[in-house]
């Protein structure tokens, strides 16, 4: 059943990071961020989940299938802290109209355990309607997300 985007990051990508069954390569590997409307279905923060298709993810001319791919992520566990974090420019499509209500961060090389692993979701507070416009996304100085563990 699809249900509006709601921020959260995979816990499940975590604790495979963290216990090391699951090994991303940061420098090349295809981490993308698709743009979605409102109607995600198959979200479950603590499952393994995969990018959830096309079926949801907005259609313009001046954007592609599975968006954008980040250009310089890093993903950092220091001091009880993990960090994921895209230290090159924001994400900006241009001449596009649509309607996005949040963004899925995956990587998109990643095919075991299980195919294009879902990082996090992003919602954006508010559905955003370019028309025949510029859409970024501004990530945060401290980064895409930042938690405590």
């Amino acid at each position: 059943m699809p249900f509006a985007v709601t921020s959260y990051v995979n816990g499940k990508y975590l604790e495979g990071l963290m216990q090391q069954t699951i090994n991303p390569n940061w420098s090349t590997d295809s981490i993308a961020v698709a743009l979605h409307t409102d109607a995600i279905s198959g979200q479950n923060k603590n499952n393994q989940e995969s990018w959830p298709g096309t079926s949801t993810e907005v259609s313009s001319a001046g954007y592609t299938s599975k968006g954008q791919t980040l250009t310089a992520p890093s993903f950092v566990a220091s001091g009880g802290v993990l960090a994921f974090d895209e230290t090159d420019a924001n994400m900006q499509w241009t001449g596009v109209t649509f309607t996005a209500q949040g963004c899925i961060i995956f990587n998109d090389t990643t095919t075991s355990p299980y195919a294009d692993p879902v990082i996090c979701a992003i919602n954006f507070g508010t559905p955003q309607n370019p028309v025949n416009g510029t859409f970024t996304i501004n990530w945060a100085a401290s980064g895409i997300f930042v938690a405590n563990y």
